[in-house]
């Protein structure tokens, strides 16, 4: 048997013993992460602003049927390097966006520009923690996502039934 399958069928007997999801019991065996004490102090996130190709006059469209649908929205990435794939697990756990649950109970995470998931804004405390906790918070990159309806856009500005924006007198 390769190493592969052999981890595979310990995270396997492990989740079955424990009754939790694969990836939970997968992070398990290979570095336990401990759990977040009740009385832990919140972590504080830089929020760097957005990437400027998400402010096209189509992305403020999607961003503003997105925020929408599901409320205030916030871009995280966990960058690359040692452990990464388990990271973004815990990232995804905090949101409450695993595969493992059915898609109606699912959170939100999409992927934007393939590095950055979008999520409600509301799961990025638990997120900042989860990561904290296996010391992990330097890793953890958020953004803001642009705010559609301040956007200047004359496509926008149209599809809200505001007045266009009067161009500057050209020189004389």
């Amino acid at each position: 048997m390769t190493r592969d399958r052999r981890r595979k069928a310990e995270i396997r007997a492990h989740q079955a013993t424990s009754g939790t999801s694969y990836s939970v019991a997968s992070r398990q065996i290979t570095a336990p992460i401990p759990p977040i004490p009740p009385s832990a102090p919140p972590v504080e996130v830089e929020i760097l602003p957005p990437l400027p190709g998400w402010s096209r006059p189509l992305s403020c469209r999607w961003w503003a049927s997105m925020i929408e649908e599901h409320g205030p929205l916030i871009a995280v990435a966990v960058s690359r390097g040692d452990r990464w794939w388990a990271l973004d697990d815990l990232a995804r756990e905090a949101a409450g966006a695993l595969q493992d649950q059915p898609t109606e109970e699912r959170g939100l995470w999409v992927h934007v520009d393939g590095r950055f998931a979008v999520t409600r804004r509301e799961h990025l405390e638990g997120i900042a923690a989860a990561l904290a906790a296996a010391g992990a918070s330097s890793r953890l990159m958020v953004r803001a996502v642009p705010d559609p309806v301040n956007c200047e856009h004359a496509s926008c500005r149209r599809r809200r039934g505001q007045p266009p924006v009067p161009r500057p007198a050209a020189p004389a």
